[in-house]
């Protein structure tokens, strides 16, 4: 999508740009009176800008309607489920990038469970349960 936005930009560069048109005589002067500065355009550009844009809808679309794969909860901008996944517990003093993880829950603690990555075990979530 960068790629396609970036030729986008570049295209309506390339489509739209400023001419200035000065009347020459017979002699090499110009005519002050019949200078004009307009707006040109190129058809061509015109049309793959719309070539372009159209299939980046169309991907828009298309990926508005992909059904995620993975088990990782989409968390969006929930403070408390993002904090939760940032802190999984002890994980043996190593970075957590370097190891290789699950999603699930990792304990519970009054009838709310821990969702949170993981090394070791981990439970699947249970629709209509409680976590943190």
């Amino acid at each position: 999508m960068m790629v396609a936005m970036a030729t986008l930009h570049w295209l309506i560069s390339q489509s739209l740009f400023a001419v200035q048109i000065a009347v020459v005589d017979n002699n090499g002067t110009t005519i002050p009176d019949r200078q004009m500065a307009t707006c040109g355009y190129s058809t061509i550009a015109l049309i793959f800008v719309l070539i372009v844009g159209g299939l980046m809808i169309i991907a828009l679309l298309v990926s508005a309607f992909w059904k995620l794969t993975y088990k990782s909860p989409v968390v969006s901008f929930c403070s408390a489920a993002i904090s939760a996944a940032c802190h999984p517990g002890d994980q043996e003093g190593k970075r957590l990038a370097e190891l290789s993880l699950m999603w699930g829950v990792v304990g519970s603690c009054d009838d709310v469970g821990h969702a949170s990555f993981s090394r070791g075990e981990v439970t699947p979530l249970i629709t209509g349960h409680f976590y943190k």
